[in-house]
């Protein structure tokens, strides 16, 4: 009798907790939508990450971020991809209208940092058809313009385009013989562009350095190609913060992966073409945006690709087909 009496109390006293924690979450949450409605978006952004797990406040986590972001003249484009993985909560998709027209431009001439355009084509997106996969049509490419100048741009695939391992081996590997390289100027840049677009594309020098953090690995010759990944440097040059680096995988990237390497928003990491601590690894960004200088084998097949490219305003004409632009 008295240990069905404890019980009973020690069930009350849970339920009584339970109940009080749940009216605190109730109340935090009450407040985080007060700032939301007075526009103090980084304390709204603290209060619902707080009680991130509590109803829907992961989506207003992300939601007040986007909104905090969005008030930043140089944030629009992170404001931008996170009210696009919202979709149609509350009132993102009135917010992404405005950024789109904002941030992409259909005259590549008038591009600046942090615009967005659209060039060339590959498989991004599926459909099913009786369980299996249908055929899956090339899609437009979006690029971020990383970097300007008077006659070209330099552009990073928006999303994370396919999954490959650095080198098909798990060996001693630099950029100059791995196969990422042979695939990137050869698969990929037959199939995502066509004979005007690739008249379009110049041919980079590209100085492959040894990891500044770790001086025991080498980086390579210099190497000459059309399509390329960043390198540590360029990274941490051309995105200024971890949450710029952030690459999200198209839904074809993400079904042709080996493993699914995400945080549940198909945000992955993407190899960088620096070695890594040493030349079995290679460095990468992370799922978060950091810039992992230490690296990972060389072999993993289920880190992602967002290629590289520098465009041309005018085209390459057949004198200037052997001219090679500096990066």
């Amino acid at each position: 009798m008295n240990s069905l009496y404890y019980t009973l109390i020690i069930a009350g006293l849970i339920f009584l907790i339970y109940l009080l924690l749940s009216l605190d979450k109730e109340r935090r949450y009450k407040k985080g939508l007060a700032l939301l409605k007075e526009k103090k978006y980084k304390e709204a952004n603290d209060v619902f990450w707080r009680i991130r797990s509590f109803r829907d406040c992961a989506k207003y986590t992300k939601y007040s971020k986007a909104l905090e972001c969005y008030s930043s003249e140089d944030q629009k484009a992170i404001a931008y991809e996170l009210l696009d993985e919202l979709g149609s909560f509350r009132d993102s998709e009135q917010y992404l209208e405005g950024l789109h027209k904002l941030l992409y431009v259909d005259d590549f001439t008038k591009a600046k940092d942090g615009s967005y355009v659209t060039f060339g084509r590959y498989k991004q997106e599926i459909k099913f058809k009786c369980g299996e996969d249908a055929e899956v049509e090339p899609e437009p490419i979006d690029w971020i313009v990383i970097g300007t100048s008077e006659n070209e741009i330099l552009l990073v695939s928006r999303f994370v385009l396919d999954c490959k391992p650095f080198n098909e081996e798990n060996i001693d590997t630099k950029w100059e013989e791995c196969s990422l390289r042979k695939w990137m100027n050869n698969d990929f840049y037959n199939m995502a562009f066509n004979e005007e677009e690739k008249s379009h594309i110049m041919t980079c020098t590209l100085y492959n350095l040894g990891n500044p953090a770790y001086e025991e690995s080498e980086g390579g010759p210099n190497t000459y190609d059309k399509v390329f990944c960043l390198s540590i440097d360029e990274a941490q040059a051309h995105f200024k913060s971890n949450k710029s680096r952030i690459a999200r995988m198209t839904p074809y990237a993400l079904k042709h992966c080996s493993k699914v390497n995400t945080d549940g928003h198909s945000h992955t990491w993407w190899w960088l073409r620096s070695p890594g601590y040493n030349n079995q690894n290679a460095a990468h960004v992370s799922r978060s945006g950091y810039v992992g200088s230490y690296g990972d084998f060389v072999s993993i097949d289920y880190y992602g690709v967002r290629p590289c490219i520098c465009y041309k305003f005018k085209p390459i004409t057949e004198k200037e087909s052997g001219e090679v632009k500096s990066l």
